[in-house]
């Protein structure tokens, strides 16, 4: 037996070029860093989604399902883009799926404990409409499992 030693990777010149390289190719590049809020009123919707506190009831998970083109889902990637990121920073531990899938008409799908699912559709619905549906199923009971 040889022993043998491996040399350590070098360390990329900056963090954020790492990330770059990382997220370039889906939507993800879009909700990687906090944007920047020039309007009064988007501040304040993304006061009421960071406040948010996901999982501290019957809710379990949280999948966001939309098109990465149609007009259909410009309120859920409006919401994306700028309330996912301290949505996520708020609930880190709770499970926030984004599922992309081109053509499908916007969904919010909640699954509760014992399984019990529940979806909301968010078919041209606006920011804030995405963001009071993901608190409406966040204060939910759900239905009793059949």
């Amino acid at each position: 037996m040889t022993a043998r030693t491996i040399a350590p990777s070098p360390k990329p010149q900056n963090d954020s070029s790492v990330r770059t390289q990382v997220f370039s190719s889906s939507i993800i590049s879009c909700i990687a860093f906090i944007p920047v809020f020039p309007h009064a009123n988007q501040h304040a919707q993304f006061q009421m989604s960071s406040a948010l506190k996901l999982g501290a009831g019957a809710l379990r998970e949280l999948r966001i399902h939309l098109c990465q083109k149609s007009s259909a889902s410009a309120g859920i990637r409006a919401f994306i883009e700028n309330d996912y990121v301290p949505l996520k920073k708020n609930n880190l531990k709770f499970p926030i799926l984004i599922r992309e899938c081109s053509g499908i008409s916007p969904k919010v799908w909640a699954r509760y404990e014992y399984g019990v699912e529940t979806a909301v559709s968010l078919e041209n619905a606006s920011q804030q409409q995405v963001a009071e549906a993901i608190k409406q199923l966040a204060t939910l009971q759900p239905p009793p499992r059949a």
